[in-house]
C-alpha cells in the first residue's frame, strides 16, 4: 500500500508543472490574449499546474494556410522536444476546440487524432438533415 501511494504521488508531483514558453498568434489573424487564455484554460483542464518557470516548456504556434489555420504545440523538457501536436482549424471559429486538443494531446503525449472530432458547421447541420429525413 505505501509503493502505491508513493508511486501516486509521484506521479502528481511529475505531471503537475509546466511553463507556456511562448504563443505566435502573429500571422494568424487571431487575437493573442485570446489565444492565451484558450492556452491556459487547456492546461488547467488536463490537471496540470501552471507556474512561471518550469522545466516543462508549453510553445504554441498558429500560422495560416489558406482559409485554414494550423495549431502546433509542442512540450520541452530540458532543452529537448518531448512531443508534439498539431490540428487544423477550418475556420477561427473552431479554435477554442481545436486549441483544447492540440494542447491536451501534446501533454498527454498522446496524437490530436487520439482526442475527440471537430464537428464543424457543416457537418453537425448534415446529421441534423439526416435526422430530420429519418422522422
Amino acid at each position: 500500500m505505501k509503493k502505491f501511494l508513493l508511486l501516486f504521488l509521484t506521479g502528481l508531483a511529475f505531471a503537475g508543472k509546466i511553463e507556456i514558453a511562448s504563443i505566435d498568434a502573429a500571422n494568424s489573424g487571431v487575437d493573442t490574449k485570446t489565444i492565451e487564455m484558450l492556452v491556459r484554460d487547456a492546461i488547467v483542464q488536463k490537471g496540470e499546474t501552471l507556474t512561471a518557470e518550469a522545466d516543462r516548456k508549453l510553445r504554441v504556434s498558429l500560422m495560416p494556410l489558406g482559409s485554414s489555420i494550423i495549431v502546433y504545440a509542442e512540450i520541452e523538457n530540458d532543452g529537448t522536444i518531448e512531443n508534439s501536436s498539431k490540428m487544423k482549424a477550418e475556420n477561427p471559429d473552431e479554435l477554442d476546440v481545436v486549441i483544447e486538443r492540440v494542447v491536451k494531446a501534446a501533454l498527454a503525449n498522446t496524437a490530436s487524432t487520439e482526442t475527440e472530432e471537430v464537428a464543424t458547421e457543416e457537418a453537425v447541420e448534415a446529421v441534423e438533415a439526416t435526422e430530420e429525413a429519418a422522422e
